[in-house]
């Protein structure tokens, strides 16, 4: 698969996750969380920007260091509650697979035991992205690129944890899945920017986080080659759009 493919895809994977939470039920009662999560983040989003805009321009200016510093604690705070509610983010995405119709391997361990594992997983990836985001801190003082860079890596932090639900799912270890991104590096990019982009739109970005883990696991299903049996789908999975077979 080409760099350009992958990176169309990446594109068009939030209203790929859209259209397939608006089509498929079996993902309504998973999505409920990442969809409440969205709206407190799109309502404090635009509570800043608005606050910004009536602001005076001495204010503004004098307010554009604090108001980074705040964004930034912000994105700490997502990454906070990413890792706590892995379980649920991670049960969203297994969903999404069933309705795609791509493979899962189910361990057959209980609930809380697999609940206990995606927390632990969480916040690995959780201290893994505080190192990111201090390397942020620096390469941000190094504009233009260091200001993009920045982006790319405040992407990665966000967008890391919808790719690697599938990922953990297949039993992929550390070094496959890195060679997984780098395989893959123009989604991983492209999706990586367009998560952030999406996720600082004043009102609207929070939006798209329940169809960002959605349009994650999609694009993984679709670069994965093995699928489930269709005798092995629950019965509710056999009549779900599948809306792109996974490439071959």
């Amino acid at each position: 698969m080409s760099a350009a493919r992958d990176a169309l895809d990446a594109l068009r994977a939030p209203l790929v996750g859209a259209r397939l939470l608006l089509t498929e039920r079996s993902l309504w009662a998973p999505a409920a969380l990442p969809v409440a999560l969205g709206l407190i983040w799109s309502v404090l989003s635009l509570s800043m920007a608005a606050a910004t805009g009536t602001a005076g321009s001495l204010l503004v200016i004098i307010m554009a260091f604090t108001l980074a510093a705040a964004l930034l604690a912000g994105i700490v705070v997502v990454q906070l509650l990413l890792a706590l509610c892995a379980p649920l983010f991670d049960w969203l995405s297994e969903r999404t697979e069933y309705a795609l119709g791509a493979q899962q391997r189910d361990a057959g361990d209980p609930w809380t035991t697999r609940t206990l594992r995606s927390i632990a997983i969480g916040f690995r990836l959780f201290a893994l992205k505080l190192l990111l985001l201090l390397v942020v801190l620096v390469v941000s003082f190094m504009p233009p690129i260091g200001t993009v860079l920045s982006w790319v890596l405040i992407g990665f932090t966000l967008s890391v944890d919808f790719l690697d639900y599938p990922m953990t799912r297949r039993g992929w270890s550390s070094a496959h899945k890195r060679a997984w991104l780098g395989r893959h590096w123009a989604t991983v990019l492209s999706f990586s920017l367009l998560v952030y982009l999406l996720l600082i739109l004043p009102g609207a970005g929070g939006l798209l986080l329940a169809p960002a883990i959605i349009g994650g696991t999609w694009l993984v299903c679709t670069r994965d080659r093995t699928h489930f049996a269709k005798d092995d789908l629950p019965q509710q999975a056999h009549d779900a759009p599948t809306l792109d077979a996974p490439a071959r």
